[in-house]
């Protein structure tokens, strides 16, 4: 087994732009290895700054190397000290601590506590049928707004907050040391909405209660909406709370901040990884075609994706059918935060150059049941349910979405949700596993969580079989 050496194994990508690799040197030490399981190219995901992303490549050397593969990594520069957002678990945790947040959080579950007691205490009432009246509850909320100090205090301090982070971050807009107190407020549309172009600490007047008192009357409506509707959240955590903690993130605080801030612009950092001649994944590809033109034999290659890595790879596969377009790849999932619409359009286009296929992901029991920093559920329900464009983007790392016909079957999203489907049962009834803390030894757990599915110990294991130990093409 060789020794590892980053100027060997890694391929370092800022912004989509090689840096400081060896393109040359990388494949050629790849191809002459010759190694019996071929070339393992692993790709890691989101919030994994470069300091990161390099001792996952040299954690995970020694393994694939000792499943006999020759083992590169492209290291894309995905996290918090990269990526404008700073850091995502302090700025939770500072929203969390926020008066605001506080109190329309409790604000919506209390409503909808009134709302199950209203419809108990009706005979024949049913989910179906019983409705929260929208702008009945928003004349309540407005009245109640107004007489609780907390509340106009929780605004008054919303506006204070936003006011001193604009000026703090005037001349640091895209710094990616953006202080997590100065991210944690209200988004642009809430600041807009509730203060206006106007951001002093003047006295609040009526107009801001009535919009507030609005955007928790249509914040509560959403929630018992998804619940009724099941696309809300099973009875884990407690339901109604997990999803009241998503839409009060989504609406007031983290949807722009996380979206533009961090998910946005990482899918772009995937795709101009392979955008233009120039680009360091598209460099790589061409080096790999000139440098496969002079030997005999083809190697294997195995492409290995964690989270967010799958967009990465479906950026990958894009531009190798054009630059390689008679190279075949085998493709292992791990967790994989890409949506089921661009996981369909790929496997649309590239399904035959998949030679075979697995995925590995938890459980939705466990994905509910992990805590992200201060939220209920994993990276993945973050992601699904705040930082896509829509609530509860169907994610082809969650179970949720693949044994829900019930409650996706007549929806848009399901022929994407379906194509998907066909794609794993044409590479056998393996081809997923959803895997749950229950299956794992005890000694393997620690660590279990949406994170351990790219270097923790049982599911590293599945995979380096997997390399070590092909299936049989037919």
């Amino acid at each position: 087994m060789s020794s590892y050496d980053p100027l060997n194994h890694v391929v370092h990508l800022q912004g989509g732009a090689l840096q400081n690799s060896d393109l040359v040197r990388v494949v050629s030490n790849a191809l002459r290895a010759n190694t019996p399981s071929g070339i393992v190219i692993h790709v890691h995901g989101g919030r994994v700054s470069q300091k990161r992303g390099r001792a996952i490549a040299q954690g995970l050397h020694a393994p694939y190397a000792e499943a006999g593969a020759y083992p590169l990594f492209f290291v894309w520069e995905t996290g918090d000290l990269e990526a404008p957002l700073n850091n995502l678990g302090e700025i939770l945790s500072e929203v969390v601590k926020k008066l605001l947040y506080q109190k329309v959080r409790a604000k919506i579950e209390a409503k909808i506590d009134v709302s199950l007691a209203k419809m108990a205490g009706l005979k024949n009432a049913s989910h179906e049928y019983f409705s929260i009246d929208e702008e009945q509850l928003a004349g309540e909320l407005q009245m109640e707004i107004a007489a609780d100090p907390e509340f106009v205090l929780a605004i008054e301090q919303a506006r204070a907050d936003y006011t001193a982070a604009k000026i703090a971050s005037h001349h640091k807009a895209h710094s990616p040391h953006l202080h997590p107190a100065d991210a944690a407020i209200v988004n642009e549309r809430t600041a807009d909405e509730l203060f206006g172009t106007e951001t002093s600490n003047k006295a609040l007047v009526s107009g801001t209660w009535i919009t507030l008192a609005w955007k928790i009357a249509k914040m509560a409506i959403r929630v018992r909406h998804r619940q009724r509707s099941g696309r809300g959240r099973y009875n884990y955590n407690g339901s109604w709370t997990a999803v009241v903690v998503e839409e009060v993130l989504r609406e007031l605080y983290l949807d722009d901040v996380g979206r533009i801030g961090w998910w946005n612009p990482m899918k772009n950092d995937a795709k101009d990884s392979f955008k233009g001649n120039a680009s360091g994944g598209v460099r790589f590809l061409h080096e790999l075609r000139r440098q496969l033109a002079n030997v005999a034999a083809v190697p294997r290659i195995t492409l290995v994706g964690h989270s967010a890595g799958s967009i990465f790879l479906c950026e990958f596969l894009d531009r190798a059918a054009e630059i390689l377009p008679n190279l075949t790849f085998d493709l292992i999932l791990e967790a994989p935060a890409v949506t089921c619409e661009r996981f369909a359009q790929a496997i649309s286009v590239h399904d035959e150059r998949i030679r075979k296929f697995r995925q590995f992901a938890m459980q939705d029991l466990d994905e509910a049941r992990e805590m992200s920093f201060v939220f209920p559920g994993s990276l993945l329900y973050l992601v699904s349910n705040v930082f896509e464009h829509e609530v509860d983007e169907p994610l082809l790392g969650m179970e949720r979405f693949f044994t829900r016909k019930n409650v996706y079957g007549e929806l848009p999203e399901w022929a994407a949700i379906a194509a998907c489907q066909a794609f794993f049962a044409k590479h056998g009834p393996d081809a997923v596993t959803w895997w749950t803390i229950g299956d794992v030894d005890q000694a393997s757990r620690t660590g279990w969580g949406h994170g351990y599915f790219d270097d923790g110990p049982f599911i590293l294991k599945k995979v380096t079989e997997l390399i070590a130990n092909p299936p049989p093409t037919g």
